[in-house]
């Protein structure tokens, strides 16, 4: 069932790669956790800082495709908040070039 469901996720994401060059979505659900911190409070739920500061980008590694994570902005209290950028298969150098320019934009 899996394997399945990894290939439904393939086809869907190369569907919408056939229309744009690459996604932009959060890298994490809440921005960086202050060190030390073992918890963290996502949508009423307390969840392993750990699991929670991996879940966006794990269904991108499942499909296999490309993807970049890094720093786009800080919280009001001045914590890092993470993007990511995923491109379609074997476009690495598509979101290298994107997070190159995003980077030199907000630096």
């Amino acid at each position: 069932n899996a394997q399945r469901l990894r290939r439904r996720l393939e086809r869907e994401f190369a569907a919408v790669f056939a229309r744009v060059d690459c996604l932009f979505t959060p890298a994490t659900p809440t921005a960086a956790p202050r060190i030390g911190e073992r918890e963290t409070e996502i949508g009423g739920k307390t969840m392993d800082v750990r699991l929670a500061a991996t879940s966006l980008v794990r269904g991108i590694n499942v499909v296999g495709l490309p993807a970049l994570s890094m720093p786009c902005g800080r919280t009001r209290g001045g914590l890092p908040v993470g993007l990511q950028i995923v491109g379609r298969a074997y476009a690495e150098h598509a979101i290298l070039r994107v997070g190159a320019a995003l980077e030199s934009a907000l630096s």
